[in-house]
């Protein structure tokens, strides 16, 4: 009798363990099948509304190249008043515009497969403006190039739609001026060296 008891016992915790085993294979099923889902997008295009307050337009597009990883290309045309220093007479204001270029090597440390929550990458940023001032014919162009680390949080909105947050600090290792009449400088201050990054983007998925 005692046996017969054990048997039932038996029988019923090990058809509870196989229909616990059923449940959690069917949901890992699912969480699969979502991650497929999502896995199946390819970039984000993205803008950021923030550079907009600079008179910047900026566009960029993250590549999805691993399951927590991705890279991402940015573009800025930029327009801009900047106080530079006439070295022929004293500071002046200067209509500037130009190009810029930021990359990204992001690497996803929680929602890895869905490409969103926090992350961590290093940047590098170049950027090439120039400015002519009609008084005394003079023109200024200034090639700078930085290097960094930032980090942020990715955030869906929607299925597709996200937007981020981003901040960075980092080195210029080079912010050249050029001015014609021919005069050439390389700023080395302390202010002129540090680089930061402030980004709020939107981005939508395809």
């Amino acid at each position: 009798m005692l046996a017969k008891s054990r048997l039932v016992i038996l029988g019923i915790c090990l058809s509870a363990t196989l229909n616990i085993s059923a449940q959690s294979l069917d949901h890992q099923d699912h969480l699969d099948t979502a991650n497929n889902e999502t896995n199946n997008y390819k970039v984000d295009i993205r803008i950021d509304p923030l550079l907009l307050a600079f008179s910047d337009i900026d566009i960029g597009i993250e590549f999805f190249i691993k399951k927590d990883m991705s890279f991402e290309v940015m573009l800025t045309y930029i327009t801009r008043r900047m106080e530079e220093f006439n070295p022929f007479s004293s500071f002046e204001a200067f209509e500037t515009d130009g190009f810029g270029m930021e990359v990204y090597l992001k690497k996803y440390l929680w929602d890895k497969h869905n490409y969103n929550g926090t992350f961590i990458s290093p940047y590098f940023r170049y950027r090439n403006i120039s400015g002519p001032n009609d008084s005394n014919d003079l023109r200024m162009q200034n090639k700078r190039y930085a290097i960094g680390i930032c980090g942020g949080g990715k955030i869906m909105i929607t299925e597709r739609l996200s937007i981020e947050i981003m901040l960075g600090f980092g080195y210029a290792i080079s912010n050249r001026f050029e001015y014609t009449p021919a005069l050439t400088r390389e700023l080395n201050y302390l202010l002129t060296d540090f680089d930061a990054i402030i980004r709020l983007p939107l981005a939508y998925r395809f």
